[in-house]
């Protein structure tokens, strides 16, 4: 919010839309708004740190990084820029288990190689195991599977699912290209035990909705 010629205006920059099974302080946000800013990104995530449970290996923090520049970030704790949510947000709620549309975003911001990153510095815990949401529940009890949803997205856009890393930030601000350097130490995540549900998300109707309601202040 800025104050200017004795007016309030609503300036809409980073959105964060985080599944209500993470867990994290207002420092560890704070820091990762920071980071974002500061490197300009499109699309971000905190990192999933120690004790987690995690369903991809990409989204595991590096703790001796800062950053990763990727080509995948989960929609359960994705940030996106002004840009990116304007592309993004009529795909948000394209499926009702939410599986697919996070695998759309790299098209539609154009392949970047260096506006795509998961945030290391600032990892953040997912508290409850993968494949356990109501959507999947919701999805289910109307007929479509969570993985048919995903597959028919896929395939409709003519997508594969990416998990690349292009290079790294290390704690110390140096750009580092090696993979097995960025990938040489992983916080230690938890087994769900082979359970195949689907993973928490947000409800993507409720979710549609709080973003037309972002929009229309960011219009005033």
């Amino acid at each position: 919010m800025s104050q200017q010629a004795g007016r309030s205006d609503f300036e809409l920059r980073l959105v964060w839309l985080p599944d209500d099974d993470l867990k994290a302080d207002l420092t560890t946000l704070n820091r990762f708004f920071e980071i974002v800013s500061e490197y300009d990104l499109d699309l971000a995530q905190p990192a999933l740190g120690a004790g987690s449970y995690v369903a991809h290996d990409i989204t595991l923090r590096r703790p001796r990084m800062r950053l990763r520049f990727t080509t995948f970030v989960e929609i359960m704790a994705a940030c996106f820029s002004r840009r990116a949510l304007e592309l993004c947000q009529p795909y948000l709620g394209a499926t009702i288990s939410s599986w697919g549309p996070n695998h759309f975003f790299l098209r539609l911001l154009g392949y970047p190689d260096r506006k795509i990153a998961i945030i290391d510095e600032t990892s953040v815990i997912h508290t409850r195991p993968p494949h356990r949401g109501p959507n999947s529940a919701l999805a289910v009890s109307q007929g479509a599977s969570p993985q048919d949803e995903l597959n028919q997205f896929l395939q409709m856009h003519g997508l594969e699912p990416r998990f690349e890393t292009f290079g790294a930030i290390d704690r110390k601000g140096n750009f580092v290209r090696d993979l097995s350097e960025i990938d040489r130490h992983k916080a230690h995540w938890r087994s769900f035990n082979g359970d195949s549900s689907v993973r928490q998300m947000l409800n993507p109707r409720r979710l549609v909705r709080g973003l037309k309601r972002l929009f229309s202040l960011a219009q005033r």
